[in-house]
Parts: structure tokens; C-alpha cells; sequence
């Protein structure tokens, strides 16, 4: 594997030691929003894309839509009892 960053071998960007913001690429997140029309899904799919592009151009992501009975929830096996 070679580095964007530094063209080094054997790392990529987000473990660089010559990052030049020297920031650890190391956070995720997962958000599901249900009870939507059409409109409003492609809509509101539009500009979390937009938003990525501005604030994480760098960040990799995947929006997955449809049905929300066809949708994985996977978020709520990780929550805790109590938690929402």
C-alpha cells in the first residue's frame, strides 16, 4: 500500500506521521432516519453528501436507502438499555 500523503510504502493517509494537519483519521458514525417520504430522503440524502464534501473531503462514506423495513438497524444492538 502506498501513502497519498508521503508516497511511503507499507501505510496510507490516515496513519501518516507526515499528515499535515497531524490529526488522527480514526472516527466514524452511523445515522439512520426513518419515517421519511421520497422527497424528503432524496433530499435529505443530497446535502449530507454536500455537507461531507465541504467539512470531510477526505472522508469515505455510504448512504444506503430504501424501504425502511428493508433497511438493517443494526444501531440499536449497540445501544444500551435506557439509551436512545
Amino acid at each position: 500500500m502506498t501513502c497519498s500523503i508521503c508516497r511511503g510504502e507499507g501505510h496510507n493517509s490516515r496513519n501518516c506521521t507526515q499528515n499535515p494537519d497531524n490529526t488522527v483519521r480514526d472516527r466514524a458514525f452511523v445515522l439512520r432516519v426513518d419515517n421519511l417520504t421520497t422527497k424528503e430522503e432524496k433530499k435529505l440524502a443530497e446535502r449530507i453528501i454536500k455537507a461531507k464534501e465541504k467539512i470531510a473531503p477526505e472522508g469515505r462514506g455510504t448512504i444506503v436507502r430504501g424501504p425502511q423495513k428493508q433497511l438493517p438497524y443494526e444501531p440499536t444492538k449497540k445501544l444500551k438499555p435506557g439509551e436512545d
